[in-house]
């Protein structure tokens, strides 16, 4: 397990918005969600539109067990999960993947509360309470715990407008997806969120 303390966290932020290097943008709507319960066919989710909310375009996921809104950031998939059940929810984090066509599927990184980052080395899963709520964010865990806020999710790099133009069309028009398998109503469901890469933005 690997950790820092909300200081580190603090003090490398600052450090990864004080360059003069580039800055991305992205356009990376959540474009469906699948969905499967044991070894059944995934089941083709629809995503209720995009709302913007001050400089963030949030895309909000709906069934009966759970409401989910997410956006994507340079560096992370951010997520808010409402429990709309009794029972808890457990996400099973060891069991989570990042997935690029094309490419081997890759652990997952993510927030554990606010004081404390870790990668899902030890697979410990989060129990979101019954009508509760939680914030997280992930990642894939390759990336640096030392340069999590000043590297992004996909290979870009600040310094080379160049090379990150060529990643970035190489890029667009295809998908990434977050595997988060969860435990609902004592049921274990695959779910599988897609996004697709409409554009990114290099900007000064």
């Amino acid at each position: 397990m690997k950790v820092l303390d909300i200081s580190t966290v603090a003090i490398l932020l600052l450090l990864g918005g004080c360059s003069g290097f580039a800055s991305f943008e992205y356009d990376i709507p959540l474009q469906k969600v699948l969905k499967g319960e044991g070894g059944s066919a995934e089941i083709v989710t629809t995503i209720i539109g995009g709302a913007k909310e001050q400089d963030e375009t949030k895309y909000i996921f709906e069934d009966n067990a759970m409401r989910m809104e997410w956006h994507t950031s340079v560096d992370f998939h951010h997520f808010k999960l409402t429990n709309k059940t009794d029972q808890d929810i457990t996400i099973l984090w060891g069991e989570a993947a990042y997935l690029f066509p094309g490419r081997p599927s890759e652990r997952i990184g993510h927030f554990s509360g606010g004081a404390v980052i870790r990668t899902t080395d030890s697979g410990k899963p989060s129990v979101v309470a019954a009508r509760a709520t939680i914030k997280d964010a992930v990642f894939p865990a390759r990336k640096s715990l030392l340069r999590l806020y000043n590297q992004p999710l996909f290979k870009l790099d600040k310094a080379n407008r160049k090379s990150s133009q060529a990643v970035i069309n190489e890029l667009r028009g295809k998908t990434v997806s977050v595997r988060l398998p969860m435990v609902v109503r004592g049921r274990k469901i695959g779910y599988r969120f897609v996004f697709l890469i409409r554009d990114i933005i290099i900007k000064d």
